[in-house]
């Protein structure tokens, strides 16, 4: 079995059973997803899960590069495109990419019910402390 390296901001939602992480990098998208250093499982034989993994990650419209390619990415992209995480990524809002502290999360006021980001109004994943 022979394996291949690369770099994704997929969510981990989009591997398959031959693909693990190694490492989530201190990088994200302006859209807050995380780049992650993977490793992709398959055969010398042919790139049948190398294609498979790249094009699921692609269906999502997520890059998927190289490390060598990611570091030039780096050096072009980051501040623009490429951004260090500073913050809990969970304290962004997925969806506008604004952080979630920024404003009032609105509940409802009953347990159970799911939280929104008052600037967009997407669905907003609690983590720690209740805001």
């Amino acid at each position: 079995m022979d394996t291949v390296i690369r770099i994704t901001n997929a969510p981990e939602a989009y591997d398959y059973a031959y693909t693990k992480t190694l490492e989530v990098l201190p990088y994200q998208t302006r859209s807050g997803n995380r780049y992650r250093r993977i490793q992709i499982v398959g055969t010398s034989d042919d790139d049948y899960y190398l294609d498979h993994q790249v094009g699921r990650y692609h269906s999502g419209m997520y890059q998927t590069v190289t490390e060598e390619r990611f570091a030039e990415l780096l050096k072009e992209l980051e501040g623009t495109w490429i951004l260090p995480v500073e913050d809990d990524p969970a304290d962004t809002c997925y969806h506008c990419s604004q952080p979630i502290a920024s404003a009032p999360v609105y509940d409802g006021g009953e347990p159970g019910n799911p939280a929104y980001h008052p600037t967009c109004y997407a669905t907003v994943r609690r983590t720690g402390a209740e805001r």
